[in-house]
């Protein structure tokens, strides 16, 4: 027997109410990020997720959020370096590993900025800042001075005769890339450095501390997110172990 029509919109009703409360079961005691990532949610309709990580001695919990095509530039409005944040994005096509404080504005590879806007350095931007599904998008909260320390780096770090220039591989410049005079990115988040995309991006999510606490999943839709298992989510372990990666 078909359901009738009032029965049909009831039920569509019930499940519109669950999504919104689980995006919106915030706390006043969440952490900042978290409640830009509760915020973010609700005014997309999507759900979010809490996973425990880390190393055994130093477990966190970190709040994984979906980020759709639709949902791709509310999420960057509300991690980006106006509000604190740099956002480290990963591509699931390339496994590459790719740094932004403007989104849509810059893409920071080999410590430079491939946006188009330097003589002779392509514009990166649609090949590692797009939406891709099966991509990770990892905010990190650099207030303050922190965020000032890394955003000089950077400058200083494009000038082709600067010591640390790089023109190799791209990833070897941004665990190194430092958040404080002699404090790098990777040591700033407890993990150790790295130059594998995959792994950095493992190491981030298993072994990182609560410097890192909001994960965005690229997905192509909400559903598909709420299909994923805990083990999709985290996505690999890094290839040394959990506590190899640690610092």
């Amino acid at each position: 027997m078909t359901a009738r029509p009032h029965i049909q919109l009831l039920k569509a009703a019930i499940v519109a109410v669950a999504l919104l409360l689980s995006a919106r079961s915030a706390s006043a005691d969440d952490p900042p990020s978290w409640q830009k990532a509760r915020a973010y949610a609700e005014q997309n309709q999507l759900t979010t997720k809490i996973l425990t990580a880390g190393p055994a001695n130093r477990q966190v919990q970190r709040l994984f959020v979906p980020v759709t095509p639709q949902s791709w530039a509310a999420f960057h409005q509300a991690f980006n370096q106006a509000t604190g944040y740099a956002s480290l994005c990963y591509t699931a096509n390339s496994r590459h590993m790719a740094m932004t404080l403007q989104p849509g504005t810059d893409c920071y590879l080999w410590a430079r900025n491939y946006n188009g806007t330097v003589q002779g350095i392509g514009d990166y931007r649609n090949m590692y800042m797009a939406h891709q599904p099966g991509g990770y998008v990892l905010p990190v909260c650099l207030q303050g001075d922190k965020l000032t320390h890394l955003s000089q780096w950077l400058q200083a770090r494009a000038n082709p005769t600067d010591q640390l220039y790089r023109g190799g591989n791209c990833m070897e410049w941004l665990s190194n890339a430092e958040v404080a005079p002699g404090q790098a990115l990777f040591h700033f988040l407890g993990i150790k450095r790295s130059k594998d995309g995959g792994n950095m991006k493992a190491k981030m999510i298993h072994a990182g501390n609560s410097n890192l606490d909001v994960v965005g999943i690229c997905v192509s839709s909400l559903a598909d997110f709420n299909t994923m298992s805990n083990e999709a989510l985290l996505g690999p372990p890094p290839a040394g172990g959990i506590p190899d990666a640690a610092r």
